[in-house]
């Protein structure tokens, strides 16, 4: 190789070692860089983690807030920083992607930070919505959550770190090894440049000094080119070589020096990084001792507020937060005092290690030095003693002396709440980060302390308010009772305003209805509210319905002239009589305050005095009658010669009369023992068919001329005064005959009821009006009817029957309508040995005999010929009742069925004989009487159509219609009687039309209860 190529290759070796030199220079920079970038990159994450933390330490602050004061400021806080906590955990799932080392824990922290959110936010719910209480019992427990939600931040956190610290450290290992590195290349480059110049110089200098001695040299003895023409010799190729390398050599030589200098540039650059990085390490590392200061800071702020959360009783409270204090900023000795709400004084809450009594109280104007210039300046004061002196604040027990002190007050809403007091023996002095992180506890401590003073003040408000409730409570229990008292007064005296039975109107003095009673809507039948109206209305509704209203008015502007008046009068409106009373109403203080207005209804007094007067007069005509006849055939007998059929004929005459008068003497005083409660009564069990048996038979012995039936067939016992009965029915039978046309229908009967057995006596006489049935059985009470006053009557003998029925343990009524006849019922108990039979009872001979005796019922108007037709049936021995009009005809029929009908077509009224005809054959208890027409008119065929037996044109012979009587009689009595009780409709009255053809008698029956009653009236082949 020659020179030249040789000089090149050192030449390349040199600048190779530069390249390498600045190439692991610039890779340096370029790896500190991206480490800058890393760790920059990680400080947002680190920011959001300390964010996150602080968040849900202010939710839980504000909760604690709300829970304990029901402040709504603290809902708006805790809102505030949970919107606040949702965008950080929003934020740090960013960064799940860019890390995913620590993906793992960033989820974790995402997912605790949520169920923390949740959890919190489930506690403000039931705070709000369910009760403090158990929203309390909720934020107690959710404390596992807080230490879970604070490891997954931790860890996450520590994770962090620790990439941080690795990417510093990897950042200050690489330069470091870079640099020397560099160091070393630079340091190795130098001895290279020397070596190479020595072998060079020692490889070339000899032949150059060979040169240089065949030259001449310069005065320097500096190798000079050598000028002017060179030899083209050996020697001058060489020169010329030398030269060439003389050149070579200077330039490189300049761009060594040049190269030198820019590697010295380069190293202070380097040297300069190094301390920028270095710089940056320890900024990173301040950042990161502040994170752990403040994370520490927190952590020990959360472990505080979960200790007030404890109690909410201020003396517990105050030790809990001194013995925290004093344990967390190792002090030995502190006091925590609050500020009286209700006194101007300060008292100790709580105290350790002072010559200091909990519940000291100490007044205001008492505060010096220290104690007084931290609660009124409210600033914090840090102070250290000296060996020589002692403690101008706070006195410590026994004989030990203070070192170093801090007060910090405390405030709540700008209220100055009190201070605390924490004292060191020895030491270091408190700095001022811890007097920082106490004023932030104490910040926290005064909500709590605020609440538990409120709490306080609550419980107080509560006792006292328990005093007053129960001082409350005893009065409303007087005032109840006398309350009750009134309303009982009240109640009675309405109930007895409401019982009575007068009407009662109060009127005030405004002229103004303020009460009414119920009887006196029910007596005016007024249905409305009168009060709140004026007299004007009361007396429209009850004087002007008045027969004598006008005299009523005149009474009442008599009385009412003076407003201290008071009188009465009598006013009629229409069936009735009532009495007006008037007069005023006072209070206590005898002063004015309205009138009162009685209504009363003294009908009944009027009708008794009525009714006394009417019986005055009745018995003095029932005793005057018998009384005189008996005086006047007496007399006869004694002053008169009689015969002796006279004399029998006059003493039987005296006997009835005496008898009558005996009659009424005995209902006289039956009633007056009955009324006095002497009246004995013998009761047994006997048949209640045989009773009625005899009293039938008795009247049937009488002569009476009525049908008397006895409609009853079974047997049974009832327990009575078989006497006393026999008298009820005996007055009600008399009256069924005596108010009864005569011929008429009389039923008796009694069936068993339950425990009773309920006689009836049914009549078909006049009836009874249903305005006086009430007053049917009242002492000398008669209808005022024209056709009962010809009967007579003293009005006692259904007063003795309600007097006996009663005394019986049974009840009498009536069921009557005006001229349709009457029921009476009444009944009496059973025997306890009843029995029910299955015996037949037959009517008594007289009424077997007034049975056989046929009725014909003659509708005629004609009254010569009704006379002349009645003439000779009764000659044949049927009893003829005559009609004149079709309504009195059906009603006749109504009540007793007659065994013939003699019926007119032209009659007087309204009815004409075909209606009566068509009426009597479409009812089913009259179709099968026969009934035989008698007319001018020739309508024999209309008339057998719609049922006649008959048909006889006028004029004919009377015996031609008594052979017809007779004839129809002798075919009913010949021919069998058919019951057909139908259960196929068509069936029963196929039957029927086939029945009648053949000329038998069919009683066609709606159900089966009819036919029993049928068969009872009359037998059924």
């Amino acid at each position: 190789m020659n020179m030249g190529k040789k000089l090149f290759a050192s030449y390349m070796v040199f600048v190779l070692i530069i390249g390498i030199i600045v190439s692991t220079d610039y890779y340096d920079s370029k790896m500190t860089k991206k480490h800058t970038v890393e760790i920059a990159e990680l400080k947002p994450l680190n920011d959001v983690i300390q964010n996150l933390s602080y968040d849900f330490l202010m939710q839980r602050n504000s909760i604690n807030q709300y829970i304990v004061s029901k402040d709504l400021a603290a809902l708006d806080t805790y809102r505030e920083y949970h919107l606040k906590a949702e965008k950080d955990i929003t934020h740090l799932k960013d960064f799940t992607n860019k890390f995913p080392e620590i993906s793992t824990e960033i989820e974790a922290a995402i997912m605790e930070s949520r169920q923390q959110n949740k959890a919190l936010n489930e506690i403000v719910n039931q705070a709000v919505f369910e009760g403090v209480q158990d929203s309390k019992i909720l934020f107690s427990n959710s404390r596992h959550q807080d230490d879970e939600f604070l490891f997954a931040l931790n860890n996450l956190q520590n994770k962090t770190q620790n990439i941080i610290r690795n990417s510093l450290n990897k950042m200050v290992q690489q330069s470091e090894d870079l640099h020397q590195f560099n160091y070393l290349l630079l340091i190795l480059s130098l001895p290279l440049g020397v070596i190479l110049g020595y072998v060079l110089s020692k490889r070339y200098t000899n032949p150059i000094r060979k040169l240089i001695k065949a030259t001449a040299k310069d005065e320097n003895g500096n190798y000079k080119t050598i000028h002017g023409v060179l030899p083209k010799d050996e020697v001058g190729i060489l020169a010329t070589a030398f030269n060439d390398m003389v050149i070579t050599i200077n330039n490189e030589h300049s761009l060594l020096k040049e190269q030198n200098l820019k590697l010295l540039s380069q190293q202070e650059e380097m040297s300069a990084q190094n301390e920028e990085i270095r710089a940056q390490q320890e900024e990173l590392s301040a950042i990161l001792d502040q994170v752990n200061a403040e994370q520490d800071k927190l952590l020990q702020l959360h472990e505080f507020n979960t200790l007030l959360n404890e109690s909410i009783e201020l003396t517990v409270l105050s030790d809990t937060i001194l013995r925290y204090c004093l344990k967390a900023f190792k002090a030995d000795a502190g006091a925590l005092l609050v500020k009286d709400p209700d006194e101007e004084a300060i008292y100790i809450a709580a105290s350790a290690g002072l010559d200091a009594s909990v519940g000291e109280t100490i007044p205001m104007d008492n505060l010096r030095g220290l104690v007084k210039r931290c609660y009124l300046e409210q600033q914090s004061i840090i102070v250290s003693y000296p060996a020589t002196e002692v403690s101008a604040g706070i006195r410590l027990a026994e004989t030990q002396r203070s070192a170093h002190e801090v007060y910090v007050p405390f405030t709540f809403n700008s209220q100055k709440l009190g201070f605390i007091i924490l004292s060191k023996l020895s030491g270091n002095r408190f700095h001022d980060n811890e007097v920082t992180l106490l004023e932030a506890q104490m910040s926290q401590g005064a909500m709590a302390i605020n609440n538990a003073l409120v709490y306080k003040r609550i419980e107080k408000m509560y006792e006292d308010i328990l005093e007053q409730a129960a001082l409350v409570e005893q009065l409303n229990a007087q005032l109840e009772t006398e309350k009750d008292n009134l309303s009982r007064a009240r109640e009675i005296t309405r109930s007895v305003v409401e019982s009575i039975n007068e009407a009662i109107v109060m009127v005030n003095i405004d002229d103004e209805v303020v009460a009414v009673n119920k009887r006196w809507q029910e007596l005016f039948e007024y249905e409305g509210d009168l009060r709140g109206s004026s007299s004007e209305v009361l007396f429209r509704t009850s004087i002007d319905c008045l027969e004598n209203s006008a005299e009523a008015y005149n009474k009442l502007t008599e009385i009412m002239a003076h407003p201290m008046n008071q009188g009465e009068f009598n006013a009629v409106q229409e069936n009735r009589v009532l009495r007006v009373w008037t007069g005023p109403v006072l209070d206590r203080a005898e002063n004015l305050i309205g009138r009162l207005y009685v209504f009363r209804d003294i009908t009944i007094e009027a009708e008794v005095d009525r009714m006394k007067s009417e019986f005055v007069s009745t018995v003095s005509h029932e005793l005057r009658t018998p009384l005189s006849s008996i005086l006047g055939f007496s007399e006869l007998l004694l002053i008169k010669k009689l015969s002796e059929e006279a004399r029998t004929k006059y003493t039987k005459t005296i006997h009835k009369e005496a008898k009558r008068l005996t009659d009424l003497v005995n209902d006289f005083l039956d009633l007056q023992r009955m009324e006095l409660g002497k009246q004995v009564y013998d009761k047994e069990d006997f048949i209640a068919l045989d009773l009625l048996a005899e009293v039938v038979e008795s009247f049937a012995a009488s002569g009476v001329d009525h049908d008397i039936t006895l409609q009853t067939v079974e047997r049974f016992f009832i327990n009575a005064d078989k006497e006393r009965v026999t008298q009820v029915l005996i007055n009600l039978l008399s009256n069924a005959v005596k108010f009864s046309p005569k011929g008429t229908k009389i039923t008796l009967g009694v069936t068993p009821d339950e425990e009773y057995a309920k006689f009836f006596i049914k009549d078909q006489g006049l009836g009874i009006p249903k305005d006086v049935q009430d007053n049917l059985f009242s002492k000398f009470y008669r209808v005022d009817n024209s056709d009962r006053r010809k009967i007579g009557g003293t009005g006692l003998g259904l007063s003795i029957c309600k007097e006996i029925v009663e005394a019986h343990g049974g009840k009498i009524w009536v069921e009557s309508e005006h001229g349709h006849g009457s029921v009476f019922y009444f009944t009496v108990k059973l025997s306890e040995k009843s029995i029910t039979g299955d015996a037949e009872i037959n009517s008594a001979p007289r009424l077997q005999k007034d049975k056989s005796i046929k009725r014909v019922l003659l509708v005629e108007d004609d009254r010569s010929l009704a006379l002349l037709f009645k003439e000779h049936l009764a000659d044949c021995g049927y009893r003829v009742e005559v009609r004149a009009t079709g309504e009195e005809a059906l009603k006749t029929i109504k009540h007793s069925k007659p065994d013939v009908i003699i019926l007119d077509i032209l009659l007087a009224g309204e009815m004409n004989g075909w209606t009566i005809l068509q009426t009597l054959k479409q009812d089913k208890s009259t179709e099968n009487i026969p009934i035989i027409v008698s007319s001018c008119l020739p309508e024999k065929e209309q008339a057998l159509a719609l049922g006649a037996n008959e048909y006889l044109i006028k004029p004919f012979e009377p015996q031609l219609l008594i052979r017809i009587v007779k004839d129809l009689l002798s075919r009913e009595k010949d021919s069998q009687t058919f019951m057909i009780v139908p259960k196929n409709q068509k069936v029963s009255q196929l039957l029927v039309m086939r029945l009648k053809e053949k000329g038998f008698f069919v009683k066609d029956i709606i159900d089966e209860k009819e036919a029993i009653l049928v068969s009872m009236d009359k037998p059924i082949d």
